[in-house]
């Protein structure tokens, strides 16, 4: 008897179709690119070696649903061990490959490495059925702080639905365990770097994650032991403006209520505020947008932008075509695969 399981895509081909296909269902460009990045994060997470661990902003995005997801430059892991045996097992992985997918990956240089942090930064070529997938920057530091025993199996389950969809028998990927993440972007919040992705990475794992405390206060002291670290302090609020900035870039909009809440946290992990500590995260804490309203409030501005573009093409039409021949406007339109072509003059056929 024939299985109605879907059957995994037998050609580089009809991987992109599907992947495409997928991308029209979700219409906005921005949460398009997370999928796909989403869905490179995923399969290099069934490759990665037994003792590394997924983190950074391609776990968060695939521990939550993709509506709340961002699109993160890279991917981050922790190993292990030394670095020459995590490449040795990586690159043993990515040769054996998984479900048609295999790889390799070269050493690149990284602009900026910030101090105390030690980066193996490579260039991961990941091919499907012998033809090139995707090229992708992946970025590997040793596990300091010995989270791999705490490491949690986790993704999504709309996003294994799409992996299973596609025919792809999709585990939960090994990533750093939450508190560790907050307690680390945290740290990374406390940069000079003022980098708003990382308000926007804490904010999402508030929606889902009521933290504990003492445990977030360890997990703190020990991302601040790097060489060269820095201690995880609260935010002057003459830099507010810098980080909201770049916050907004990474498709936050939820400005005050995320300041607030990281300035918050950061309180109960600041040393210089330990007298004003509580002992959980209780019912003071500052409130965020529930992520079913979030997802609602996304699809009406998506409704919103749709109709505003449908009675424009209805006004044009009944003002009238141009002469034959003559001159015509082509306005802005976005294609099939989410990409924007700006609008246009061209001649009308006669």
């Amino acid at each position: 008897m024939e299985s109605n399981e879907p059957k995994r895509p037998n050609s580089f081909k009809r991987l992109k179709q599907l992947i495409d296909r997928q991308t029209i269902r979700l219409s906005d460009t921005a949460k398009a690119k997370t999928f796909r990045k989403n869905f490179i994060a995923g399969v290099l997470g069934q490759m990665i070696p037994d003792g590394a661990y997924l983190k950074g902003g391609s776990a968060i995005s695939l521990r939550y649903p993709l509506s709340e997801s961002r699109v993160s430059r890279d991917i981050d892991t922790a190993y292990s061990g030394s670095e020459e045996e995590f490449e040795e097992s990586f690159a043993k992985k990515l040769q054996e490959g998984w479900q048609g997918f295999a790889g390799s990956f070269e050493h690149a240089e990284r602009k900026h490495t910030p101090a105390g942090i030690q980066l193996d930064t490579l260039s991961v070529h990941l091919d499907y059925m012998g033809i090139r997938f995707a090229t992708i920057n992946f970025e590997a530091s040793p596990d300091l702080g010995d989270h791999l025993p705490d490491a949690e199996y986790r993704m999504d389950n709309d996003m294994r639905e799409i992996f299973q969809s596609m025919g792809f028998d999709m585990a939960p990927a090994r990533m750093m365990d939450i508190d560790a993440q907050l307690a680390e972007k945290l740290n990374g919040l406390s940069r000079e770097n003022r980098n708003g992705k990382d308000l926007y990475d804490i904010e999402t794992i508030m929606r889902h994650h009521t933290p504990d405390l003492g445990l977030l206060r360890d997990n703190s002291r020990i991302a601040e032991r790097r060489d060269q670290g820095h201690d995880t302090k609260i935010i002057p609020d003459s830099k507010k403006a810098e980080y909201l900035a770049t916050y907004t870039r990474a498709g936050g909009r939820n400005k005050e209520q995320c300041w607030t809440l990281a300035q918050r946290l950061l309180s109960e992990v600041d040393l210089d505020c330990s007298d004003e500590w509580h002992e959980y995260w209780g019912e003071n804490a500052p409130l965020l947008e529930d992520s079913a309203d979030l997802a609602e409030a996304e699809q009406a501005e998506t409704d919103r932008i749709r109709s505003e573009q449908m009675r424009a093409a209805a006004k044009r039409i009944a003002a009238g075509m141009p002469e034959p021949g003559g001159e015509i406007h082509v306005d802005s339109y976005r294609k099939a695969d989410g990409t924007v072509v700006r609008g246009y003059n061209r001649r009308r056929s006669r």
